[in-house]
């Protein structure tokens, strides 16, 4: 069964309406508050603003992590910090019954290989384009050494949160990740 599900651009009351006459079913990128101090969402703050998203007849779709930053990815000093953030985060998104999870992880493109530009989608709809035909010379891809190491920090990711996912049965998501992620994937 398809669900439409649209962008949470704003949650107002005239957004919310316009998306229900559109015959959406879903919200999608909704985010919380944080708690004060932390980089985790506050679990009250989400369940006020999933009471408002329900009073609409409408459901969360899908919510997002917080991004593993390129500290993280290299296994820096600070990087475990990175996962206590994600898998409180998750436990939140858990037990306010959110079912997709996003995940993001620095470096999961070449943005030294590809040239970003505005792209106009339909509708003029404005998103970000990404090609690596258009992008400048460069050096090329990281190393294998360091596609390795990055490879093992997103392993120890989704040791931790896998758990913690089937525990509040939610599915983690990903964006397509390179074909260096890819080749590791169907090889897994």
């Amino acid at each position: 069964m398809i669900k439409l599900a649209v962008w949470a651009l704003d949650l107002s009351d005239s957004y919310l309406k316009k998306i229900t006459q559109l015959d959406a079913e879903a919200v999608d990128g909704v985010s919380a508050p944080n708690v004060p101090g932390e980089n985790y969402p506050d679990l009250d703050e989400l369940l006020k603003i999933k009471k408002k998203i329900n009073s609409w007849g409408l459901a969360i779709n899908r919510v997002s992590l917080p991004s593993l930053s390129p500290n993280y990815m290299n296994g820096a000093e600070g990087s475990d910090a990175e996962l206590d953030n994600c898998s409180k985060a998750l436990r939140v998104y858990g037990q306010a019954g959110c079912p997709v999870i996003r995940v993001s992880f620095s470096f999961d493109t070449y943005p030294e290989m590809s040239y970003l530009y505005k792209g106009v989608h339909r509708g003029g709809y404005h998103m970000r384009g990404e090609s690596i035909v258009q992008a400048a010379p460069n050096d090329g891809p990281p190393t294998q050494e360091i596609l390795d190491a990055r490879w093992s920090q997103v392993c120890k990711f989704y040791e931790r949160m896998v758990p913690i996912a089937e525990e509040y049965n939610v599915n983690l998501a990903m964006i397509p990740p390179t074909q260096h992620w890819e080749t590791r994937f169907s090889a897994a």
